[in-house]
């Protein structure tokens, strides 16, 4: 029997949704697919550990083929492709796992935050500039200055969060 469950992770907190979808398979749901925020489970008496792991398009396909290869080797089956990240999953019985800890998947994820950002930033920027003059109640350009502000200011947060996070993972 599948089980289909929508849960919404923020791209920065990718072992929050690792973390889930442990849980989930301890209460005895196995991920069989994932679109976006849409997960597709089987119900499954059989327990299995997972992972995921950042393969940037850059990376050569040899490379992510070998390093699927080496996986497989240890017991760890690939599972599914979502964007950039690839998940994989192990039996409970081989115990638990850990993926290539490399700096470079880590270097390559922070770019692309930054540039996520550097975009939305200027999008706001852009909204902001064509908007403004059209608000002639000088209270509400107030308000629209501070609420531009603080969106900003809560996407940085929100990177600098990111950035503090892999860095606490980095010196693990």
């Amino acid at each position: 029997m599948t089980v289909k469950k929508y849960r919404v992770f923020l791209y920065g907190h990718y072992d929050k949704e690792i973390e889930w979808i442990n849980n989930m398979s301890k209460i005895g749901l196995n991920l069989m697919k994932k679109h976006g925020c849409f997960y597709v489970f089987l119900k499954s008496d059989q327990q299995k550990i997972y992972a995921k792991d950042f393969l940037p398009r850059s990376m050569p396909e040899d490379l992510k083929n070998s390093r699927i290869e080496e996986y497989k080797m240890n017991n760890i089956d690939f599972l599914l492709k979502s964007g950039n990240w690839y998940y994989f999953c192990r039996d409970i019985q081989y115990g638990s796992y850990q993926l290539h800890d490399s700096n470079d998947h880590y270097i390559s994820f922070l770019v692309r935050m930054r540039n996520y950002m550097i975009a939305l930033i200027t999008l706001l920027m852009i909204v902001f500039e064509m908007t403004f003059d059209k608000i002639a109640d000088p209270y509400l350009q107030l308000t629209y200055i501070v609420f531009y502000l603080v969106l900003a200011f809560l996407i940085i947060i929100h990177f600098l969060s990111v950035l503090r996070q892999l860095k606490k993972e980095k010196n693990k």
